[in-house]
């Protein structure tokens, strides 16, 4: 199926997407979740001239709709999205050794940094350097151009999501950033530091599931 999304450029075609970018049963169960769930919730605010009055439907539909993330993560890799307070060594390096792997066979992965205005803050640049992972691996991209890439990893702060208002938007947000990689996403949502339940929960009441649900495929 397609739909004309207002804000992105030509047509959605959410299944097209998600068979071309994710190689991994744990990142196209997650695109295909996501790209349903926007699907529905832009069909609720077709029905209504403001925005504002779709949003009591748009929350019972999440409520309806919501399920966890999938993900998993060994020392080789890391396959679908995960969610965490911090970036974590020990993702980066399960990202490093698949970068190493791949180079072996003539690849060279990619990880796509999103942030708000395309800068990373120098704490985040030393976590890469700490971890050994090259600029050369290492493209980075404001909320504004990241449509229409594609890379292996993607790395965003959930902060970035409130950037937008209505919660069809931060769906679109969130569908679009985590849709850009072929592989794996790492999701940074500090409230999990200080509350049960972090941004992306509460926000679109997606949790995240139990690594040990999932194996590599």
């Amino acid at each position: 199926y397609s739909h004309s999304i207002e804000g992105l450029n030509g047509i959605f075609t959410a299944r097209l997407w998600t068979t071309i970018r994710a190689e991994n049963v744990q990142q196209r169960a997650n695109n295909d979740y996501l790209a349903g769930l926007l699907q529905k919730v832009l069909e609720i605010h077709n029905k209504f001239p403001d925005p504002q009055e779709a949003t009591p439907d748009v929350v019972k539909l999440l409520e309806l709709e919501k399920q966890p993330l999938q993900w998993f993560q060994d020392d080789k890799t890391l396959t679908g999205t995960v969610v965490v307070d911090d970036l974590q060594n020990d993702k980066l390096q399960s990202i490093k050794n698949a970068i190493i792997d791949s180079k072996k066979s003539g690849n060279n992965l990619r990880v796509g940094i999103i942030t708000k205005d395309g800068t990373i803050s120098p704490e985040m640049k030393a976590k890469f350097d700490s971890n050994d992972i090259s600029e050369d691996n290492i493209t980075i991209y404001s909320v504004n151009n990241v449509q229409g890439s594609e890379v292996d990893f993607v790395i965003f702060d959930a902060e970035i999501i409130n950037e937008y208002t209505f919660l069809r938007d931060k769906l679109r947000a969130l569908y679009t950033f985590t849709s850009r990689a072929r592989s794996g996403v790492i999701i940074i949502d500090k409230e999990l530091k200080t509350k049960h339940a972090g941004l992306i929960e509460s926000t679109f009441g997606i949790t995240q599931a139990d690594k040990a649900r999932y194996s590599r495929k």
